[in-house]
């Protein structure tokens, strides 16, 4: 394997694999790139310059600090590329992170949602004792099939010698000297201005075209079975522990898709499929699709939908805010099941073609509501609230509002910092700030309201004052954090 033909360097001499986070770093060039150099990181130009380096001049670029992620470098056109590992999370850390935000807490979540009545007055309920191993099986019967019915794999093939097709009837205009059959009910369109010729004769006319297509029920319903397909590996593709196995199954799809070329002239479905034609129950090939399609049906998974779980390394501080905000959440819903109240509103767990969805809208909107039938307590659960302070708005992550039956407002603030630029095992002192802001500027009626302001960080745990905290969290130890978590709002809710 040829080495790169640079290396990195922090600002003291320290040779490097990579960058690290979020920390000043050198590009050193090889001794045989000259003035004439061009680099780009990301396609952004790096200035260059001459430095002097154990006695040797070589070419050298500041690097700009980095978030983590995956980079391209090009010099002088050569494509070359590093990875920025987290310093706050071990690998091992955002892997469960990972998983948690797959699998773990949607599932957690949409149980605790079911136990609280959130889905009564509904027919479908979640399916949500799915485990990683259970979608990875189920992704392996849709595509290889089991002894009761085919697999994808062997069906898009077969499909392809004998797609369902059905007459297709559409109008053309045609000119008039060739048109065959002209469609009298269009013969009025054809009389309209632009369409007659200088001695006022028709130039155009509609001629109904029968064709047979392939862009019947039948094989869109193939088509959008293949798409949640192509979804759940696309979920589960971005967990190291079966990267292996999920390519080796999107290889096999891709291939069965190739030689099914016919899929390409069928367009979408506008709605979820909702019946079973004739075609389905009686012709062998569809019957085989329609027993493979209800039995991934069946199984019905809780998923989340974020866009940034499509590149997690580069989405890190994005995707730890949504898991504190889960975590958060998850016990918030626990200790409330335990004290008896129900949730009437929620916007959480919504049903899609895959499965179920947790979703959590950053839109300051109450994501969930409960209330206890007796007291009459209403607590909402609302991401990213805007309070207006005295002189500037107030956004926390996180707030839990809690309201008496008598009117009285109660607001708890949770805010999940993965900070770039804290090299320390505390708290910074800029957030800690911004939670006294939290408490003194957030009012209802004139007064202060906020009861309990606290980060949520990878480091130690740090007490600030009665109402104000730092918590530890960290994925490794997210059992830990959750009774903690939930310790809190036994006391408030």
């Amino acid at each position: 394997m040829n080495m790169p033909p640079y290396t990195f360097q922090t600002e003291q001499g320290e040779t490097l694999n990579a960058p690290r986070e979020w920390q000043a770093c050198l590009l050193v060039l090889a001794e045989s790139f000259d003035d004439n150099t061009r680099v780009s990181l990301q396609h952004h130009p790096l200035k260059l310059s001459q430095e002097r380096l154990q006695g040797v001049w070589r070419l050298v670029a500041k690097l700009p600090r980095l978030n983590t992620g995956h980079y391209q470098l090009i010099i002088n056109q050569e494509n070359y590329s590093f990875s920025v590992q987290s310093e706050k999370l071990s690998t091992a850390d955002i892997e469960l992170l990972l998983l948690d935000l797959i699998q773990t807490l949607p599932a957690s979540i949409a149980q605790s949602l079911q136990r609280t009545n959130a889905f009564s007055g509904s027919k479908n309920h979640p399916h949500t004792q799915t485990t990683l191993t259970g979608e990875i099986n189920r992704l392996h019967n849709a595509l290889f099939g089991t002894t009761r019915y085919r697999g994808l794999c062997q069906l898009l093939p077969a499909l392809q010698h004998a797609p369902h097709q059905q007459i297709h009837v559409e109008n053309r205009w045609r000119p008039v000297q060739c048109a065959r059959r002209p469609a009298p009910a269009q013969l009025a369109s054809a009389l309209r201005p632009h369409n007659l010729d200088a001695q006022q004769k028709i130039k155009r006319v509609l001629e109904p075209i029968s064709a047979l297509s392939v862009d019947v029920y039948e094989n869109r319903l193939l088509k959008i079975y293949l798409a949640q397909i192509r979804q759940l590996l696309n979920r589960l593709r971005i967990l190291k522990r079966c990267q292996t196995t999920i390519e080796q199954y999107s290889q096999a799809l891709t291939h069965a898709e190739r030689q099914a070329p016919f899929l390409k002239s069928v367009s979408d479905l506008t709605h979820l499929p909702q019946q079973e034609t004739m075609i389905l129950q009686h012709v062998p090939l569809y019957r085989a699709l329609m027993m493979n399609y209800r039995a991934f049906q069946a199984e019905k998974g809780v998923s989340l939908q974020h866009e940034a779980l499509a590149s997690p390394l580069e989405n890190l501080p994005t995707l730890y805010q949504l898991w504190g905000t889960l975590q958060v959440l998850q016990a918030l819903l626990i200790i409330a099941e335990t004290k008896g109240y129900e949730v009437i509103q929620q916007t959480l767990c919504v049903p899609d073609g895959v499965g179920w969805l947790v979703r959590v809208l950053p839109n300051g909107q109450a994501a969930c509501v409960l209330k206890h039938p007796e007291y009459q307590t209403v607590v909402r659960f609302i991401p990213e609230r805007t309070y207006q302070g005295s002189f500037f708005q107030q956004r926390p992550d996180i707030a839990i509002e809690v309201e008496t039956e008598q009117g009285e407002l109660a607001v708890y603030i949770f805010d999940p910092k993965y900070k770039l630029d804290s090299q320390q095992d505390k708290p910074q002192k800029g957030d800690i700030d911004k939670m006294h802001a939290y408490r003194d500027a957030i009012r209802h009626a004139g007064k202060p309201v906020v009861r309990y302001a606290a980060i949520l960080y990878p480091a130690e745990n740090y007490q600030i004052t009665a109402e104000i905290a730092a918590i530890q969290a960290i994925p490794n130890q997210a059992s830990e954090l959750q009774a903690l978590l939930q310790e809190k709002l036994k006391m408030i809710v």
